[in-house]
């Protein structure tokens, strides 16, 4: 039997479910990554083409 405070529905000291923290940083840290990659794309592009010319 698990100890007392212990569970994935268990709320920390925010008052937020420990899933529902899980969540948003997972989609922080996932939307901080596409907009990295996107904003790379025409970086990329341009080395590309200094790099044939």
């Amino acid at each position: 039997m698990p100890p007392p405070g212990w569970g994935p529905l268990q709320e920390d000291r925010r008052g937020l479910p420990v899933y529902v923290a899980a969540l948003i940083l997972f989609a922080v840290v996932f939307a901080v990554f596409f907009l990295l990659a996107w904003n790379m794309v025409p970086v990329h592009a341009f080395l590309c083409s200094k790099i044939r010319n």
